[in-house]
């Protein structure tokens, strides 16, 4: 008779290690949802007034708040953001 013998080979059970994936980055128009070819853009606050029942402008806001009031934004061809430029700040 042939004798078999056994042999208890177990595998080096390897570490549960996730793949780590950053989310997919988005250029800065999009997540402004700006659409087309947007170069700059530029924002200036002004107060407003009712008057007659209609809203006015009135003069320039100043750096009364923490928000950005009078900014200029460019943008490069591919969407991302590439000067800030604030205004009226302290």
């Amino acid at each position: 008779m042939k004798k078999t013998t056994t042999t208890n080979k177990t595998k080096a059970s390897k570490p549960n290690t996730a793949k780590v994936v950053a989310p997919k980055k988005v250029p800065d128009l999009e997540a402004a949802n700006l659409k087309g070819q947007v170069k700059r853009v530029m924002q200036i606050s002004y107060k407003a007034h009712s008057k007659g029942g209609e809203v006015i402008k009135g003069a320039l806001e100043t750096g009364y708040t923490t928000e950005r009031q009078h900014f200029i934004v460019t943008f490069n061809k591919k969407g991302w953001r590439i000067e800030d430029k604030m205004y009226g700040e302290n």
